[in-house]
């Protein structure tokens, strides 16, 4: 889902050594959520479904009250899309900045992409109240439901062939929108035509969108899952 260089990547010890302050101009009602509660809640509720966690990656912002996250799982009575593993991805502040949002996708095995199919399963606010383990369980109910979709999904995005025109229209749009800065949308259009892993030769929606999250993974991983969704509904989809 997101992709965190090695050099900035952050373990739970030190999720665990960080001090979560409410901030001052703060209301009565907000109560910062410490990012250790919340992955630690996240992974307890994954065992108790006997789901797999093979891989996860956290970023922090640079005063560390902002975090993105994102878990590769295994769920046994559910298969994955081929060549990819079901991810959810976790955007959220303890700074008045930003709810805590989680949301489904899923990694692509051969280049390490991500994908944000743009399905929040949860948007709280940071408050006295919210019970965090309920919620977690119930939008963890609510993920398992909407990962059963993804498959037909992604064969309707790799049905969906795209002329030259086409393709150079919504990049055209991607970057009127600053998706990403021009030089870069130049990066997507290049993989795009001459792309690294064979696999994403053919000209659909789906390796559009492959060629632009391998672009995607050289901004910074809080803004990722972000620009990801924008670039998704830019893409037309085979129609059912």
């Amino acid at each position: 889902m997101i992709t965190v260089p090695e050099k900035v990547r952050v373990t739970r010890a030190r999720l665990s050594e960080l001090t979560t302050v409410k901030p001052k101009d703060s209301c009565h009602w907000y109560q910062p959520i410490a990012h250790s509660v919340l992955i630690n809640i996240l992974l307890k509720e994954i065992e108790n479904r006997s789901w797999g966690v093979s891989n996860m990656n956290i970023s922090l912002s640079k005063d560390t009250t902002g975090m993105a996250a994102s878990l590769n799982l295994y769920i046994p009575s559910v298969k994955a899309p081929e060549g990819q593993s079901f991810s959810i991805g976790i955007l959220t502040a303890n700074d008045l900045t930003r709810r805590l949002r989680m949301v489904v996708g899923t990694n692509v095995f051969v280049c390490n992409n991500g994908m944000a199919t743009g399905e929040l399963i949860m948007i709280k606010k940071h408050t006295i109240n919210l019970d965090l383990e309920a919620e977690v369980r119930s939008s963890l109910d609510v993920y398992l439901e909407k990962v059963k979709l993804i498959d037909d999904m992604v064969k309707r995005y790799t049905d969906r062939l795209l002329t030259e025109v086409e393709s150079n229209q919504i990049l055209m749009d991607a970057g009127r929108q600053e998706m990403l800065p021009w030089s870069r949308i130049g990066e997507v259009d290049k993989e795009f035509h001459n792309p690294t892993y064979p696999e994403h030769a053919e000209k659909n929606s789906w390796n559009l969108y492959n060629a632009y999250t391998s672009v995607v993974k050289k901004c910074p991983p809080l803004s990722q899952m972000t620009l990801m969704n924008k670039f998704r509904g830019l893409l037309p989809i085979q129609s059912t």
